[in-house]
């Protein structure tokens, strides 16, 4: 799950105390991470840097020719949720760091993913037009309401595909400078309609390598879940996959420093392939089904 709540969430250590933190969190406002720099307000100049900048980040992630390329992404991971304080919450999936294959058609919202092991080997959850369904081996797809699949596959998805998505935000603008675990960032603060907090749209804070021109950390908020949750996103070991740069190491820490140490959890890729040969009806069951992404 690509979620933390903004606080000392990382120090509970008891169901009564996550509770507390739940009911305390009532009546809070819209979390907000615009840098000071962007609530001055937006400049040309600065818009113009950060679209620069994360078209930088693009191309040295591979490039959008590269990535257009590919109509399917395939991905084998394990999701490890070391607290299991944390687990009855927020894990979506049946057992811990259990093995699953994540399917995407990229450019989209539509992916499906199948457990390996486990309880529920060989069975797929799905998503399209933000409909989910579930499919049992030798069964027929069965649309029904599942929050997990609904929230984790489009999540999981525009993270695998960050670098290449973000820069086609509405609003993308220069945010300033950072630093962490001793090397210094470019910011770039990215968005849609409008920068000020929104009910049900997400504001993203990208960290970009100076060195690299990756995208090591991804701060962001989380309307979906709660309006004033916010996640911090680490992106470590890049490997080159048929000429696109993957992050096979995941992180979501606990702490609004983006290279803090306290793991909510950690999605570890074992197997990436593009292009993989998917139907398209693989993803779309049935393409008349559709449901609200927000109720």
């Amino acid at each position: 799950m690509m979620l933390m709540m903004k606080g000392a969430i990382g120090s509970l250590v008891s169901v009564p105390g996550v509770l507390l933190l739940v009911l305390m969190s009532i009546g809070c406002g819209f979390s907000d991470i615009r840098t000071e720099r962007v609530k001055a307000g937006l400049t040309q100049e600065d818009a113009s840097r950060g679209r620069a900048i994360l078209e930088a980040a693009m191309e040295k992630s591979g490039g959008i020719a590269a990535w257009k390329a590919h109509r399917t992404a395939e991905a084998t991971m394990r999701d490890d949720w070391p607290s299991m304080f944390m687990r009855p919450f927020f894990m979506p999936w049946p057992e811990n760091k259990a093995p699953i294959r994540f399917q995407f058609l990229l450019g989209t919202n539509a992916s499906r993913l199948e457990f390996l092991e486990g309880s529920r080997q060989g069975e797929i959850w799905g998503i399209q037009n933000w409909s989910t369904y579930e499919q049992r081996a030798g069964e027929p797809s069965r649309f029904e309401k599942n929050a997990d699949a609904q929230f984790f596959l489009p999540t999981f998805q525009w993270f695998f595909e960050a670098p290449f998505r973000l820069p086609y935000a509405d609003i993308v603008t220069y945010a300033g400078e950072g630093s962490a675990a001793g090397r210094v960032y470019d910011l770039v603060f990215a968005t849609w309609n409008k920068p000020e907090p929104q009910e049900k749209i997400d504001q993203y804070l990208v960290w970009v390598n100076q060195e690299t021109g990756l995208i090591d950390f991804l701060q962001y908020t989380v309307r979906d879940m709660m309006r004033f949750a916010r996640g911090t996103m680490q992106f470590t070991d890049y490997r080159d996959v048929q000429g696109i740069k993957v992050a096979f190491n995941q992180t979501v820490v606990l702490e609004d420093e983006p290279d803090g140490t306290r793991i909510l959890h950690q999605v570890i890729l074992s197997d990436v392939n593009f292009g993989v040969d998917i139907p398209r009806g693989a993803f779309y069951p049935d393409p008349a089904v559709r449901a609200a992404k927000h109720n």
